[in-house]
Order: structure tokens, then C-alpha cells, then sequence
């Protein structure tokens, strides 16, 4: 039962993170936003986890080759994951297209402290992501539903779903171990 229950709150917490709204209320765009053509610095990754398990994670360098990791249970069972290993190939295109998203993140990455209105159990994570003036890590928990944070899980959101719809479509690596990533978001 308790795989379950589980497997329903991750369903729920994608739901969220797929749901999320933006608003022209929301935070400050980075200096980036403004570019007419925004280029990815080095590589991004990003990683989205559920009750201490992977469900998802990716990185994608300059020319848009990379992976993209898909985690599904085996035999039903939440917290023993076979992750599935997808190679990207090289598409500046599509590289452009995920920088053009990320571009819209705020310059400083927001955090959930203090909100109001929140759902527990939901997916969190990072995007690790080289700017010119240097790394930064956006963390985040999809359990935050207040309007300026909804806005920032928007653009993770439709990052990561651009990522996605490409490495269904990938070729499916060799087995590989878990990717590296959070599991926990410390506060």
C-alpha cells in the first residue's frame, strides 16, 4: 500500500509541476532574458526526485547532445526505480530553444522558505546551470504554489519538458547507475 501511496504523490507532484501558471507578477528576469539569441554557457543539468528517488534528469551541453534519464518502478514498486538512459544527439537548435526557456529564469534563484501556500510530497531538485558571470543552482520544490514561486516552476517546468520530448524519441543507452543528484532539499 505504502508504494501506492507513494507512486499517487509523485503522480500528483508531476501534475503540479506540469500545472504550474506564470504571472506577469513574477520575479525579476535575468539579465539573459533580454538577449535576442541566447546561447548555453556549458553544460546545464538538471535532476527532479520524488521521496528520496530519481525520477528524471538530464544534461545538455552547447550543441545540444546529452542525456536525458527516465526512472520507472519496477513492479510497481516506488522506491525500487530501473532508470532509463537516453543519449541526446547534437541539435543546436534545440539547444537554443532550451536556452531561449532558461533565459526567462530569474537572476536570483527564489526558494520555498516561507511559503504560504504549499502541498507536501511533492517533486523537488536542482538545474545546474553555467551563465557567463558564472554557475548557478536553482533548487526547487513543486510543492510551493504561491504565485511568484508557480512562475519559476513554469520555466523548470517547460525546460524540462523540452528535454523530455526529446529523449523519448532518443536512442536508449546501456543500463547505468542513478544519476547524481539531490535527494533531499535542505533548508
Amino acid at each position: 500500500m505504502r508504494a501506492g501511496i507513494m507512486t499517487g504523490a509523485a503522480v500528483v507532484g508531476l501534475a503540479i509541476l506540469a500545472a504550474a501558471c506564470t504571472t506577469p507578477s513574477g520575479p525579476a528576469l535575468s539579465p539573459e532574458a533580454s538577449s535576442a539569441t541566447p546561447q548555453m554557457a556549458a553544460e546545464t543539468r538538471f535532476t527532479m526526485n520524488s521521496w528520496g528517488q530519481p525520477l528524471a534528469a538530464w544534461s545538455v551541453k552547447p550543441d545540444g547532445s546529452g542525456t536525458w534519464a527516465d526512472s520507472q518502478p519496477r513492479n510497481g514498486n516506488f522506491t525500487d526505480r530501473m532508470i532509463i538512459l537516453h543519449t541526446l544527439p547534437a541539435d543546436p537548435a534545440a539547444a537554443a530553444a532550451l536556452a531561449q526557456i532558461l533565459a526567462r529564469l530569474p537572476a536570483t534563484p527564489p526558494t520555498a522558505d516561507g511559503c504560504r501556500e504549499r502541498i507536501t510530497d511533492q517533486p523537488y531538485g536542482e538545474l545546474i546551470l553555467p551563465r557567463s558571470a558564472g554557475t548557478t543552482t536553482y533548487r526547487y520544490d513543486a510543492g510551493c504554489l504561491d504565485a511568484p514561486y508557480a512562475a519559476y516552476i513554469q520555466v523548470l517546468r517547460q525546460a524540462n519538458e523540452h528535454v523530455a520530448a526529446r529523449g523519448r524519441v532518443a536512442p536508449v543507452s546501456p543500463p547505468q547507475p542513478p544519476p547524481e543528484g539531490p535527494r533531499q532539499i535542505n533548508r
